[in-house]
């Protein structure tokens, strides 16, 4: 019988030790998209979400974005002073939900800017406004500081637009 020193045996890899080339991964905001590694959500969501609707504003005044009932956010952007996602949540059944991110590509840019959301709709106008959460990853899923609830029962896109105000 052999002794227990001059037996083979098997080195098992530490998962711990494993190599992250991209470092951890990020989420997104939008409904069904996966985990990505690195990049910054403002990045990903140019490069994967491309359908989503990019809408230019000047900062103070109350702009109209045109929603359809199927979008999941909407890029505002405040020229070159800043880009910001209007994200949709309709994860409850009865409604969808409305918040606002401010995109950073770098963690020096931080800033606090302003927000109004209003939703118009036939029986009176819901708004909220506040300050913008400012994100450059998001290393879990997306959890909005405040957010603008909206029933089915009063929304209708054609019928209900979605107004957008924000101040720096």
């Amino acid at each position: 019988m052999k002794s227990p020193a001059s037996m083979p045996h098997a080195t098992v890899p530490s998962l711990a030790a494993a190599p992250t080339p991209a470092g951890p991964l990020c989420h997104c905001p939008s409904a069904g998209c996966c985990p990505y590694p690195g990049r910054s959500l403002h990045d990903h969501i140019k490069a994967e979400h491309p359908m989503i609707q990019y809408t230019r504003i000047t900062a103070g005044r109350l702009y109209p974005l045109s929603m359809r009932h199927d979008e999941l956010a909407c890029l505002v952007s405040l020229g070159s002073k800043a880009v910001f996602l209007l994200v949709v949540d309709r994860s409850v059944p009865s409604g969808l939900t409305l918040s606002v991110i401010h995109l950073m590509s770098d963690p020096i840019e931080r800033e606090d800017f302003k927000y109004k959301i209003q939703v118009h709709t036939q029986t009176g106008i819901l708004s909220l406004s506040g300050e913008t959460q400012s994100v450059g990853r998001l290393r879990g899923p997306y959890q909005a500081g405040a957010s603008l609830f909206v029933s089915d029962t009063m929304w209708s896109p054609p019928d209900s637009p979605v107004y957008l105000e924000l101040k720096c």
